[in-house]
This record gives structure tokens, C-alpha cells and sequence, in this order.
């Protein structure tokens, strides 16, 4: 049954330049009566495993992609409350500060303060920015953790 369509097509492999034969193949594959010719029960299987495997593949993305999202949201959230406590804190101290500033009596008092001040203040900006950047490196840790799996799974099928 396929026997005769292999031969055309290895003529027509054989005769690259000769324009009736390719001419010859494109009818025999494009005729609908010879399409069942060119069905195998095994590619329309192998074709509908592979279907399988796309969806399969697209719900496992899909719910690694949500697991994702579901991090960067709990991530962003972390470094928004520690935002706001930290933006609270710095501004209770700067009207504490301000108040200390305006009960001085000298203006050596004063600039002690005010050095106190931009001390304790500078410490804890640069504590807090630690703090920030342990925060966004366990976000992106966090939210790439779901796709770990991904690359070797890729490897080990791509070698097969």
C-alpha cells in the first residue's frame, strides 16, 4: 500500500532536479484518496501521546506559574509591612527628635542630639536595607523554587 508512495518518494530523492516527479509526489500526497496512504495507526497514536504530554506539560506549568505568583504576592506583602513598620518607626524618632531639639537649652545640646540622631538613624537605614535585600532574595528564591524541577526534567528528555 505504501510501497508504491516510497518508491515515488525515493525517485523523486534520486532525481532532485527532474520537476515531474516532484510535481508527480505533491499530487500523490496532496490527493485525497491517497491520504489514508500516508496514515499509520502508529503516528496517529504517537501523535495523540505527544497531545497528552503538551497538556500535561501546560497544567504542570500552569500550576508551578501559580505557585509562583501565590510566592511573589506573600513576598511583596512581607516587604510592604516591613515598609510601613520601618517608615513608622523612623518617623516617631524624628518627632521625638525634633521635640529633644526644641527643649535644648544650648546649642552644643542641640548639635549633640542632632549627631545622636543622624547616628542612630544612619545604623538603622543600613540595618534595614540588609534586612530589605534578605527580603527580595528570599522572594526570588521563594518564587523560583517551583520551576527547580524544570531545567533537568528538560535535559533528561532532550537527551532521550
Amino acid at each position: 500500500m505504501c510501497g508504491g508512495n516510497s518508491m515515488r518518494l525515493r525517485f523523486m530523492l534520486r532525481c532532485k532536479n527532474n520537476l515531474h516527479a516532484v510535481l508527480r509526489c505533491i499530487y500523490t500526497v496532496g490527493n485525497p484518496q491517497n491520504a489514508g496512504r500516508f496514515r499509520s495507526y502508529y503516528g496517529v497514536k504517537t501523535m495523540i501521546s505527544n497531545i497528552d504530554d503538551v497538556q500535561k506539560a501546560g497544567r504542570e506549568n500552569m500550576g508551578r506559574a501559580l505557585e509562583s505568583f501565590g510566592a511573589f504576592s506573600r513576598g511583596w506583602q512581607t516587604l510592604a509591612s516591613e515598609t510601613a513598620g520601618f517608615s513608622r518607626q523612623a518617623f516617631e524618632e524624628g518627632a521625638a527628635h525634633f521635640e529633644k531639639l526644641l527643649g535644648a537649652k544650648s546649642i552644643d545640646v542641640a548639635f549633640e542630639a542632632q549627631t545622636d540622631y543622624l547616628r542612630s538613624s544612619y545604623e538603622k537605614a543600613v540595618g534595614q536595607a540588609a534586612r530589605f535585600g534578605e527580603l527580595y532574595l528570599d522572594l526570588v528564591k521563594d518564587a523560583a523554587k517551583p520551576f527547580e524541577g524544570v531545567v533537568p526534567a528538560v535535559g533528561r528528555t532532550v537527551g532521550k
